[in-house]
């Protein structure tokens, strides 16, 4: 089958979750399929590139910024207010104006029109805003958030928060009706999918781990070490990471006088960066987090707001680290509480279950084995892929059904 995949950057190298989850599709499709993947690049990225080619066809478009974006930058506070107006009163959110780019919409067309594709696998809701109206080719949007459902659950602290939000509950819905199929990451965010489009086709293609990158190692810090890992330039890890650290860090403390904490994760923000101390590493990008999971007496994760990937969760239970994580940052897990999992969701009750981790070897045992024995079970990328490889064929089946009968 010959795929083109469509992404709002080169996956590569394979950091943060939105990668993670691309590279591990091109990685198992490339063994059955041929991919092609069209994605933007930025600033050089050739290396990048050239690595992704032992795998697919690589094509890129400089990604360039548009104009109205760049004007709300500038520093004439007249021009940076026209701009924003301007964008405010754009049809397409702000998330659809990043990516929106003539060049890129251009050299889709060609290669649609050039070679047979038989599915556009279109990665994220906002890449829709280039793809040809008259596009013949089916798409399978794969959603590594719905972020109309996202937005919903953040107050909307302006009028212009609230256009926002509507502008992109409309893209959304326009996109999910576009699509032939759209693929969710978990049934609670397929619901969303089919709340906002009743009638488009969602299928559930979980988030999935490299059980054999991440596994289990007696080989443990020996002071009591807390990991949290994720990209901290997205906003709910490192406001989760000031949380943590500022409410819950100190009641843990006051019974585990030598804890560690290590946060672990790409381009930390300066608020971030302010926590380190002589017990807390802040280390920024990392080569590899295994060996920060395998080393760790415990994970965290105090994610408060917001969507994502959770594969921070996924990667822990297959290093067999017990994982304490609030109801929002296992969501749409199929883990279960006090078996996988611990499950808190105010400072003293997470407190509690990090120090009742700390302080018993043989729960730290019990829920490290369960969890390995879930993400063996459940969410290896290797079957996550294959469901993926059926949505591909239902689509296609589907498709030339449509065509027979007209």
């Amino acid at each position: 089958m010959k795929i083109l995949m469509l992404g709002g950057e080169v996956p590569y190298p394979p950091h943060g979750g939105s990668r993670m989850r691309v590279f591990q599709f091109i990685r198992a499709l490339s063994q059955r399929h041929d991919l092609t993947l069209l994605a933007y690049a930025y600033d050089d990225e050739r290396e990048h590139i050239n690595a992704l080619r032992q795998w697919c066809h690589v094509e890129t478009v400089h990604w360039r910024e548009p104009r109205v974006l760049a004007q709300m930058r500038a520093s004439s506070a007249f021009v940076s207010r026209i701009a924003f107006v301007r964008a405010l009163l754009d049809r397409e959110p702000f998330v659809a104006q990043y990516f929106r780019d003539a060049r890129m919409m251009a050299r889709l067309s060609a290669l649609l029109h050039d070679k047979s594709f038989a599915v556009l696998h279109v990665e994220d809701s906002a890449m829709i805003s280039v793809v040809p109206a008259d596009v013949r080719v089916p798409i399978v949007l794969s959603l590594q958030n719905v972020e109309y459902w996202r937005a919903t659950r953040t107050p909307a602290r302006s009028i212009g928060d609230r256009l926002e939000r509507d502008k992109l509950t409309r893209f959304e819905g326009r996109a999910f009706q576009r699509a032939a199929a759209c693929c969710a990451t978990s049934t609670l965010e397929a619901g969303q999918v089919s709340r906002l489009a009743p009638n488009a086709r969602v299928q559930v293609v979980a988030n999935g781990v490299d059980t054999c990158a991440f596994v289990p190692s007696g080989d443990k810090a020996n002071e009591p070490t807390i990991v949290f890992t994720g990209t901290l330039s997205y906003a709910p890890n490192a406001d989760g990471s000031v949380w943590f650290v500022r409410a819950v860090l100190p009641l843990i403390r006051n019974q585990v006088p030598d804890v560690h904490l290590q946060i672990v994760g790409r381009e930390p923000p300066a608020q971030v960066r302010a926590l380190a101390d002589e017990h807390i590493q802040v280390t920024g990008d990392v080569p590899d987090v295994a060996p920060y999971l395998q080393r760790a007496w415990i994970a965290v994760v105090p994610i408060c707001e917001g969507g994502g990937t959770r594969l921070k969760i996924l990667e822990a239970l297959a290093s067999a680290l017990p994982v304490v994580s609030t109801s929002i940052g296992a969501e749409g897990l199929h883990v279960k509480p006090d078996e996988n999992i611990l499950l808190a969701d105010d400072a003293q009750s997470f407190a509690h279950q990090v120090i009742r981790v700390l302080r018993d070897v043989t729960l730290r045992a019990a829920l490290g084995n369960a969890g390995r024995a879930l993400v063996e079970r459940e969410y290896d990328w290797r079957g996550i892929t294959r469901t993926l490889e059926q949505v591909y064929g239902s689509v296609m089946r589907d498709t030339r059904t449509v065509m027979r009968d007209t």
